[in-house]
């Protein structure tokens, strides 16, 4: 009997036992996954050098520093240091102030220390500048903060790029007018601004190839194609020269490649219209599209006739029929 209760009461600890482990294991859990949600983003120190300067209250030499999450802007500002027979002008990355202006909306992405920067004249305020691509690939570029410390001059950012164009200079007015290109040695920022980037499409040439194997081809080209442009294609018939067929052939298609047996999926009709848009075709490896005269054998009875019907309808002139190839 008192074996029984002993095995009874050895089964209700174990049972006890293991509903504990459970629980602490899953408070584990739990806490570790509440710590990696909460757990504090990455900082960086900023160190405000006043450059020869003096905060208030404190000695010559004396730094202020903060810390900032990475990727925002310093919340912390201290007071404007003093200099005996300067005023304070803003801070800079670097001491002789040819880096980057510093200011409220700069973001901070590593350890670093800015300058307090002097000059003769009147405190100046900050002016932002802003980078807008304009359809631009990859990441625009950081925001600017200009003050008399660099002479409110902009730094030039690198060169944006855009699939198809050119890149010319920044803009500083609608990006719809493009007279007034921003000058990043002279010109001065007067204001808050955003600069534009400027493109200018490349242009291409279209060749329709006459693509009759052996026979030397005949090609015309058609320069002045730029993106955004509504191309037509042409019947062999409208070429000076004439496309003519080879013998016993006609004409079938256009086709960007100039093999008949496996031509891709690009390929086009006379009369129809395309959009020439950015990666289209050839365009990122070449200057040239080239389209090639596809011929088909038209003595093999394969040929059909399509004619249209207006079917109680009126159009002038009346559609002519169709001959072509199943």
């Amino acid at each position: 009997m008192n074996s029984t209760k002993r095995q009874k009461k050895q089964l209700i600890t174990s049972f006890a036992l293991l509903l504990l482990t459970f629980y602490l294991s899953a408070c584990d859990v739990l806490f570790l996954e509440i710590a990696r949600k909460y757990e504090a983003a990455p900082s960086h120190t900023v160190i405000f050098d006043p450059n020869g300067g003096v905060f208030s209250g404190e000695s010559v030499g004396d730094i202020f520093s903060v810390e900032v999450t990475t990727g925002t802007a310093v919340s912390e500002w201290p007071d404007e240091p003093s200099l005996t027979g300067q005023s304070f002008q803003g801070w800079n990355t670097l001491s002789n102030g040819s880096g980057y202006p510093f200011g409220e909306e700069s973001t901070v992405h590593a350890d670093m220390t800015v300058y307090a920067q002097w000059g003769t004249g009147s405190a100046s305020h900050y002016f932002t500048v802003v980078f807008d691509p304009a359809g631009g690939s990859g990441v625009s570029p950081p925001t600017q903060t200009v003050s008399a410390a660099n002479g409110f001059r902009v730094k030039r950012p690198a060169d944006p790029e855009k699939k198809g164009y050119d890149f010319v200079n920044w803009h500083y007015n609608d990006p719809l007018t493009w007279d007034r290109e921003w000058n990043f040695t002279s010109n001065e920022a007067k204001d808050n601004m955003t600069l534009y980037a400027n493109w200018n499409p490349r242009t291409y040439s279209l060749t329709y190839h006459e693509n009759k194997g052996g026979i030397t081809p005949r090609t015309v080209d058609i320069p002045g194609i730029t993106f955004n442009t509504l191309l037509t294609f042409r019947a062999t018939g409208e070429f000076s020269p004439v496309f003519n067929p080879p013998d016993g052939h006609v004409f079938l298609n256009w086709n960007t490649s100039s093999d008949p047996a496996n031509p891709p999926a690009t390929r086009f009709h006379p009369g129809q219209a395309l959009n020439i848009l950015p990666g289209w075709g050839d365009l990122d490896t070449g200057e040239t599209i080239n389209l090639y005269a596809h011929w088909a054998d038209g003595s093999s009875g394969t040929g059909f006739t399509v004619d249209f019907s207006l079917n109680g309808g009126n159009l002038e002139p009346h559609l002519p029929p169709v001959t072509g190839l199943a």
